[in-house]
C-alpha cells in the first residue's frame, strides 16, 4: 500500500485520499465487470470470465485508469462551471473558515473588510471558481503604512500558481504578476499617473475584469490597465532571483481556466478591502 501509494503520488501527483479512492475504485470496477451482463465480450471461450488472464486483464487496467481519472476532470470541470454561477459578497464571518491564507491576513476595523498585510503568498477563497469574472471591492492605504500595495489574485490553483495584478501606489505602478510552483515573474508595466496617488485611510473603488486572456483594471470608473495574459513565464528563484532554470520556460496551464481569487500584500505592505463582490460574466460555449 506505501509503495504504490508513493508511486501513484510521485507520478501521478495523487493524495493519500485520492489513491485509497482509486484503490476502492478498482475493486469495485472489477466486481462490476467480473458479474455484470453488460461486459460478456470479456467472457472465455468456457462461458466463464477471468480478468486475470491476458488480454482481459490489460483491458481492465486501462479502463480502471481511464475512467478514474478522466472521469474525475470531469466532475471536477462540471464542479468548477456550476460554482462559477455563484456570485460571491465577503462577510466577517466567513473569515477564515472560507479562506485559505498564509501570514498575517486578518479581518480589519470597518464591518464585512479585510486587512491584507504581511503576507508572501496572500489568501484564496476556498470552492469559488470562476473563469470569465468581474471583481469589485473599495480599497484603502492605512495611516502610516511605508508600502501601499496590494495584489488582487485571479485564476488560482492554490496559493502557489496563480495570476495577481498588483496596485504599487509606493512606486505608481501597475504590475501583472504570476506566480508558478511559488516563484515569481513579474511585468513592470507604470499604467497610472502621477495624479492618482491615493490619499492614507481614503477608500477608492476597484473593479478587474478577467476575461479569457484579457484583463483590465479600473480605478474610480477609469481604465487603468489593459494587460493580455501571456502563454509562457520565465519564473525567478525565491532564492536566487535568477531564472529558474535558464534552459526552460514553461506555458502557464491556469491562464485560461476556472480559479480562485484572493488578495496578497508582502511583508510591509498593507491594504483594507472591504464591500468584495465576485460576479461571472457570462460567455458562450
Amino acid at each position: 500500500m506505501e509503495i504504490l501509494s508513493g508511486v501513484l503520488k510521485r507520478y501521478l501527483n495523487l493524495s493519500l485520499l485520492e489513491t485509497i479512492l482509486f484503490l476502492l475504485f478498482g475493486v469495485a470496477f472489477y466486481y462490476v465487470l467480473e458479474s455484470s451482463p453488460f461486459f460478456w465480450f470479456l467472457n472465455t471461450p468456457n462461458g466463464g470470465r477471468d480478468l486475470n488472464s491476458f488480454p482481459r486483464n490489460i483491458f481492465f487496467i486501462f479502463f480502471w485508469f481511464l475512467i478514474f481519472f478522466v472521469g474525475g476532470k470531469i466532475i471536477i470541470s462540471v464542479f468548477k462551471l456550476l460554482s462559477s454561477f455563484r456570485k460571491y459578497n465577503f462577510k466577517s464571518n466567513h473569515w477564515p473558515k472560507e479562506w485559505k491564507y498564509q501570514g498575517n491576513i486578518r479581518l480589519g476595523d470597518e464591518e464585512d473588510s479585510l486587512l491584507v498585510t504581511d503576507s508572501n503568498s496572500g489568501c484564496i477563497l476556498k470552492n469559488h471558481y470562476w473563469k470569465n469574472l468581474e471583481i469589485n471591492f473599495k480599497c484603502k492605504f492605512p495611516v502610516g503604512c511605508d508600502d501601499q500595495t496590494l495584489g488582487i489574485i485571479f485564476r488560482a490553483k492554490s496559493l502557489s500558481d496563480y495570476l495577481m495584478i498588483q496596485i504599487n501606489n509606493k512606486e505608481v505602478k501597475i504590475v501583472p504578476h504570476i506566480r508558478s510552483d511559488g516563484n515569481w515573474e513579474t511585468m513592470r508595466l507604470s499604467t497610472y499617473d502621477i495624479d492618482l496617488i491615493f490619499e492614507e485611510n481614503v477608500f477608492f473603488d476597484v473593479q478587474l475584469r478577467v476575461f479569457n486572456e484579457k484583463v483590465q483594471l479600473f480605478i474610480n470608473g477609469n481604465i487603468q490597465l489593459d494587460w493580455n495574459i501571456p502563454t509562457n513565464t520565465d519564473l525567478k528563484s525565491a532564492d536566487t532571483n535568477k531564472r529558474h532554470e535558464d534552459t526552460y520556460v514553461p506555458n502557464i496551464n491556469f491562464r485560461n481556466a476556472y480559479g480562485m481569487i484572493g488578495f496578497r500584500a508582502y511583508q510591509g505592505e498593507s491594504a483594507v478591502v472591504k464591500n468584495l463582490s465576485v460576479r461571472r460574466i457570462a460567455e458562450f460555449f
